[in-house]
């Protein structure tokens, strides 16, 4: 059976979005917003608080490295998953939005799931001539597909409103009329009789 070299994209993730001083910096850090602030300066988001697709984006990714602690991922895996889903959550979605033509079809969630599972695929099976290793094995894989169908796409419709649906832009002018009270008379000028 030929082997064939893998498709655009898909060499090896671990280290491609989260190097290992960050994923380390990650772990020793206990404070959930600690680790957001961390996860937005790796991922150079500058408007967490300000812009909610970032808000969503960044807690995506978070939720999936606290996924990775509770099931105890080796470093190399973290960064591995993290790197595949943040890939296939810009598959579905971010070529999508970032289009202003009507060219692009949407990603459905079928779609999704089976970038998602070459993906995982890509990651899961050793093949050093085409410059493939496993990072993952069985039980892993199990783990999260079980995790991201509950996860990521059980709220598939709800990501796609949030970063597909282009919002109307109004704009208004309003003129205020500001009525400013008189001063009052200095204490100086004030009669001690006033009563």
């Amino acid at each position: 059976m030929e082997i064939l070299p893998p498709p655009p994209g898909m060499g090896g993730l671990v280290w491609a979005d989260l190097d290992e001083e960050t994923l380390a910096t990650l772990d020793s850090v206990s404070n959930p917003q600690d680790k957001i602030l961390i996860l937005n300066d790796a991922m150079g988001v500058r408007h967490y608080q300000d812009n909610p697709k970032s808000t969503i984006m960044v807690d995506f990714c978070f939720y999936n490295i606290m996924f990775c602690d509770e099931n105890s991922f080796s470093i190399p895996k973290k960064s591995a998953f993290f790197s595949v889903m943040k890939q296939v959550f810009e598959h579905a979605f971010e070529a999508e939005a970032s289009s202003s033509s009507a060219a692009v079809l949407p990603v459905n969630r079928e779609e999704s799931l089976e970038y998602f599972k070459a993906k995982i695929l890509a990651h899961s099976v050793n093949a050093p001539e085409i410059g493939r290793s496993a990072v993952f094995d069985l039980p892993e894989i199990k783990l999260m597909i079980a995790f991201v169908a509950k996860t990521f796409y059980r709220n598939f419709s709800a990501y796609r409103v949030c970063f597909t649906t282009r919002q109307p832009v109004e704009s208004a002018i309003r003129y205020l009329a500001i009525e400013t009270p008189m001063l009052p008379n200095p204490l100086d000028f004030a009669d001690p009789f006033d009563g």
